[in-house]
């Protein structure tokens, strides 16, 4: 039903998410009795497929690249599990058997392509994004940003009217090391003095979400991007939603674990 989701009652339930049956466990120490996300101050979010939809040109200008550049054309599946990682160490390891002189040819090649076609068309972001991210804002919430994406494509992220404004600080891949390691989040933290109980991040993707995990960050998933609730549900996230205007709505009330609004248990509306 639109604008609702249930609330797990019990400690441990079963739900059934886009045909698969998961097992969830209650985050006492984050959520509390009817406490929901009220340690949270922080919320940093991916880029490429939780913000902005471009993930079909990410694995367009993947492909075009290799073979560009006459070496075997990944299948799209392959693109979709480097994305989130920093570009010269994705196509690195998706041409593994490449000299280190012809991974920086396709790497150029890629950054071409991308920089022509996000210059032409560029990759939107998902509905009700934008409007998310003011909510947030207006709410009191810090928003950030820890990104692959280089400095000089965050830049054409900004160049959308009122964006810059939202966020209060950002992360790139060009000034910190890849995802999953850390970095991102712990230099997120120390900018704002922040404990890892204090921030969620919002990633589509499991490295997303493993990197919160490995620097103690709740994490929450969203399932408009790259990967789907039932690889994410591994990397632990405290809820796993369709998407970042799904969150906004959920984040002043929650009070329990909720997934894809088909988590067994009480219905609850979010207004």
């Amino acid at each position: 039903m639109p604008g609702c989701i249930y609330q797990m009652m019990n400690l441990r339930q079963f739900v059934l998410n886009e045909g698969f049956r998961m097992e969830l466990k209650y985050k006492e120490e984050i959520f509390g009795k009817n406490d929901g996300f009220s340690k949270i101050k922080l919320v940093i979010f991916d880029v490429d497929g939780t913000l902005v939809d471009s993930v079909g040109c990410i694995v367009w200008c993947m492909q075009k690249a290799a073979e560009n550049c006459g070496v075997p054309v990944p299948s799209e599946k392959e693109v979709l599990n480097i994305i989130g990682i920093t570009l010269r160490a994705a196509v690195a390891k998706l041409f593994p058997s490449q000299t280190d002189e012809k991974i920086d040819v396709i790497t150029d090649e890629y950054r071409h392509l991308c920089t022509r076609r996000e210059d032409e068309t560029p990759s939107p972001y998902f509905p009700g994004t934008l409007e998310a991210l003011k909510n947030l804002k207006n709410r009191g919430y810090l928003l950030s940003i820890a990104t692959g994406k280089s400095r000089r494509g965050l830049e054409r992220l900004f160049a959308t009217e009122g964006m810059r404004e939202l966020i209060d600080f950002e992360m790139c891949g060009d000034q910190a090391k890849s995802k999953p390691d850390p970095m991102m989040m712990e230099l997120t933290l120390k900018h704002f003095g922040l404990k890892p109980s204090q921030a969620l991040m919002v990633g589509d993707s499991n490295l997303d979400l493993r990197m919160a995990l490995n620097a103690g960050v709740p994490s929450a998933g969203v399932t408009c991007g790259v990967h789907d609730a039932s690889i994410l549900i591994k990397e632990d996230p405290l809820v796993i939603v369709k998407n970042v205007a799904q969150l906004a709505r959920i984040l002043p009330d929650c009070t329990g674990i909720f997934v894809n609004e088909k988590t067994v248990g009480q219905k609850i509306c979010v207004r």
